[in-house]
């Protein structure tokens, strides 16, 4: 009897363990950023998604608000790497918060076989990146100043 009851107490588990990692991971609803009077706000993302990541379909949502854009100043140099296949944070809202931003001294670097990763996904451009301009204190390799 024993021999019959563990496997199917092991299958049991098994189904349910696949079925909260399946609700845990389709993206529910999305809700929109709100005014103080209850509008949503202009310019403000929030919407769900699911991607295909390394073979994987995932549930996510995709989320912004305009207040966040603001023009943010620093006193250090920034440096931008950005993969163009990112959709954590698109290379354009990237592009649009580098705009905005003042520093001393910035760069943007695309990275055009990279997503969100480019210290993975191309590696030998990183390094060259930290070599030639971070650590000398430049940004003559970047695509943007």
């Amino acid at each position: 009897m024993a021999f019959v009851v563990v496997p199917v107490l092991l299958a049991l588990l098994a189904a349910a363990i696949v079925a909260v990692l399946l609700f845990w991971s389709w993206p529910g609803r999305p809700r929109p950023f709100l005014d103080e009077r209850g509008h949503p706000l202009p310019d403000a993302i929030s919407e769900k998604l699911r991607a295909s990541i390394n073979g994987f379909d995932q549930g996510m949502f995709l989320e912004a608000k305009d207040e966040a854009m603001h023009a943010l100043g620093v006193g250090v140099p920034v440096y931008f790497l950005h993969g163009v296949h990112d959709y954590t944070c698109t290379c354009a809202e990237a592009s649009r918060y580098f705009e905005r931003l003042t520093a001393p001294l910035k760069g943007f670097y695309t990275f055009s076989r990279s997503a969100h990763s480019p210290m993975f996904e191309e590696p030998g451009k990183v390094m060259a990146i930290l070599r030639e301009d971070v650590l000398e204190g430049t940004n003559r390799l970047a695509d943007r100043t």
